[in-house]
Order: structure tokens, then C-alpha cells, then sequence
């Protein structure tokens, strides 16, 4: 028989996940906080429902009534866990797992308190779950974690990326929650950036042994297109040595400046009151590169090392995990001229950090100087330049955290 699917909805909504870029010089970055937003409606629910259906391939719920179902609204959907009703219901696990079940097939919704939509569904529990319910595509512009369907318990849920040549499984934790009928979804969770997808990027995801490939979509061409957004402060001339330092790049480097520019604004001004060049971002999405004015009244090559060191940062933000970090530390290392802790009094642990080394091999290999101009950190080049290409090449991916993607902004 047919029975309404009556289950009370006592947890509260997941809030998006918090997020933080560890590393000296990130910038600051709060984490998300629940806001009262516009009223959601019924029709706006539904629809957001079916939205989500549709990554998985399930067809449309049918609008219903209360008549039908046979009670009032199970699921709050409150404008305080989402700005969209498509953001409050994508991070609700329990609620995923009856939405993406192909034996739901009715919805009925009626007003609650504070703006917030009461939501009831209908599903056929006598019916098996047809097959196993997966993502049809990993989207990097998504704001979901990939998650799965399963008729029961899944045992394990991994997902392989495809990194120079080489698979590398991400270090992903799995949340698990019970659906209707005996069905369980598996959904991917990571660390306070969240499950980091690249864009032109290969995949594997693994559920209980059965592998299922995906290809990511390419950077949309109109985030490409864009330039670099510079600041009232900078004049034409500063614009002028600013692109001519970049311009000294080499090929892979003037690839990743014309990937990313287009995220980016540029100023003249000091960071602190010793008068530095920064990098950072904000929790919306916004990149920007702070140029001192010392820096460019400095020679030209304090002004090359001190842009390509800044661009550097930009490139672990928007690029760099924690198998990326992995990955460079394993090629600083081997090097004669590596040392544990390089020192540095403005650090809470009294070393440079490994996201300013990074940042000043990055501008050791797109400059060839053999010293900072300016002292900086004093960590000298640990590596072969084509080493160092190597390891960015294969590390490279656009694979900003899911909450600050500027490509879709």
C-alpha cells in the first residue's frame, strides 16, 4: 500500500560549511552565519526540490496537497539556514536522502513561522529502491557535496582524482543518514573548506568497490575573459610595471595569471603598518593582490619577486589542498639547503610558514633570482626550477573552496 512518509523533522538544518585558509598572509575569512533571509514560498520549495532531483536523474515530485499526504508539513524549510530554499534544503542530509528517493513522488507544502515553508512528502515504501541514485555529473560550481543512494547501508564512499598522471584519494569522512524504505545516503564531507572539485579535472568515485568515472566542465569562458580589476590607487604608470613584472613569467606561469586575473583586484597600499605587500580574499569570493608603494619605488626585480610571491598566494587559494601542501613539502625537503623551521618572529610558531615558502618558491621559479631583493623570509630557492614546474603542473587545478568560487560570481 501506499504510506505517507511521516517523518519529524527535530534536527535543525545544516548551516554552510565554515571555512579558513590556513597560512600566514591568507587573509581573513569568516565563516558562514545564519541570516533571516526573504520569505521562501511553497512554489519556490518544490521547485528547489526538483532542482536537486535532477542532479541525481529522478524525475519531478508532483505538487500535492495535505489532503493527499495525510497530515501537515514534516521538513522546515527556513530562510535562516539558506538565502535560496535551493541553499537550505542542498546541505540537509536527512532531508536528501527522502528527495532523492525515485519513491517519493509527491509534495505538499503550507506556510510555517518567520517566512519559513512546511514541507510534506508522499513516498511508496511497498516498492524497492529501483537502483543505486548518483550524482550524473561532479560540478565544481556546485555548492553540494557529492552523495549517494544506496538500497543499503553503504560500506564505504571514495573519490580518486586524477593528478599528473596519478590517482590520489582525497581524505574525505563520509556522513551516512537513513532514508525511507531501508534506503541510506552516503554524502562526501571535507575538511572546513568542504570536498574541493576542480574544473578539466578526472575523477573516480568509488561506492562499496564499483567505480564511476566523471570529466569536470572547464572554467566557463566568461570568467575567463575577465582582466584584472586595479584600484583608483594604482596610476597608469604602477599599471604599466605591474603587468610588465608579471610579464617576465614564464610560459606556465602567464597561463595560470590568464586563468585567474579576472578574480582579482589590485591596489597601491600597504597591508600593515610595515609597509608590506599581501594577498588575500574575502568569505564572498573576492581576490585582491595589495602592492606596497615601497615595493614600487624598489627596483624592478623587488617589484617582480614581490607580484609573483602575492600571485603565488593566489594560486594556493584558489588551487592548493592539503595534498598539494603534501606534495611541495616532500619536494622542499630533499633539498641540501631545506631547513625545519626558517626563522620568523611574526609567526605564532617562530617558523616561516609553509604557505610563504610556497609563495617564495613560486616567485624563485617565475623570476630565476637566486635571492629576494628584499630579504623577505629567508628561505633561498630549495629546488631545480623544472622540478618545481613539475610538482605546480601536476598540482594545478582551479579548485577554489566551494563558498568562494569567483567563477561563479
Amino acid at each position: 500500500m501506499r504510506l505517507r512518509l511521516l517523518l519529524l523533522a527535530t534536527l535543525a538544518a545544516v548551516a554552510l560549511a565554515c571555512a579558513a585558509v590556513a597560512g600566514a598572509g591568507a587573509g581573513a575569512s569568516s565563516g558562514h552565519v545564519a541570516r533571516r533571509g526573504v520569505a521562501f514560498a511553497g512554489a519556490g520549495v518544490v521547485a528547489a526540490a526538483n532542482a536537486l532531483r535532477a542532479r541525481v536523474g529522478v524525475a519531478p515530485l508532483r505538487a500535492g496537497s495535505y489532503d493527499e499526504i495525510g497530515g501537515s508539513g514534516d521538513w522546515t524549510v527556513d530562510p535562516a539556514d539558506g538565502a535560496t530554499p535551493l541553499e537550505a534544503m542542498g546541505t540537509w542530509p536527512e532531508l536528501l536522502a527522502v528527495l532523492f528517493d525515485p519513491r517519493t513522488t509527491v509534495a505538499a507544502t503550507g506556510p510555517g513561522d518567520s517566512g519559513a515553508v512546511e514541507l510534506a512528502l508522499l513516498s511508496d515504501t511497498t516498492l524497492p529502491l529501483p537502483r543505486t541514485i548518483l550524482p550524473l555529473r561532479l560540478d565544481p560550481a556546485s555548492p553540494f557535496a557529492p552523495a549517494v543512494l544506496l538500497a543499503t547501508r553503504p560500506r564505504s564512499l571514495q573519490l580518486f582524482e586524477t593528478r599528473g598522471g596519478s590517482e590520489l584519494l582525497l581524505p574525505l569522512a563520509v556522513t551516512r543518514v537513513q532514508g525511507v524504505g531501508g534506503a541510506w545516503l552516503a554524502q562526501l564531507e571535507g575538511d572546513d573548506d568542504g570536498v574541493r572539485v576542480g574544473y578539466a579535472s578526472r575523477y573516480r568515485l568509488v561506492v562499496d568497490g564499483v567505480s564511476h568515472p566523471y570529466v569536470t566542465a572547464p572554467l566557463p569562458q566568461r570568467f575567463l575573459t575577465r582582466s584584472w580589476s586595479f584600484g583608483p590607487t594604482l596610476s597608469a604608470a604602477d599599471r604599466r610595471r605591474y603587468k610588465a613584472a608579471l610579464a617576465t613569467a614564464p610560459a606556465l606561469a602567464r597561463q595560470l595569471i590568464a586563468t585567474i586575473d579576472g578574480a582579482v583586484r589590485v591596489e597601491r597600499k600597504a597591508c600593515d603598518d610595515q609597509d608590506s605587500s599581501c594577498a588575500a580574499f574575502s568569505e564572498q569570493g573576492a581576490y585582491s593582490i595589495s602592492i606596497a608603494p615601497a615595493d614600487f619605488e624598489d627596483s624592478f626585480d623587488d617589484l617582480r619577486f614581490v607580484t609573483l610571491h602575492e600571485f603565488g598566494h593566489l594560486v594556493d587559494y584558489m588551487a592548493f589542498d592539503a595534498r598539494s601542501y603534501a606534495a611541495f613539502a616532500a619536494l622542499f625537503v630533499r633539498s641540501p639547503r631545506w631547513q625545519k623551521c626558517f626563522p620568523d618572529d611574526t609567526s605564532s610558531t617562530g617558523c616561516v610558514e609553509l604557505s610563504e615558502i610556497i609563495a617564495d618558491q613560486f616567485a624563485y621559479w617565475a623570476t630565476g633570482l637566486r635571492a629576494d631583493p628584499s630579504g623577505g623570509y629567508g628561505d633561498p630557492p630549495l629546488v631545480d626550477p623544472v622540478a618545481f614546474e613539475t610538482v605546480l603542473r601536476q598540482q594545478w587545478a582551479f579548485r577554489p573552496p566551494l563558498y568562494r568560487n569567483p567563477a561563479v560570481r
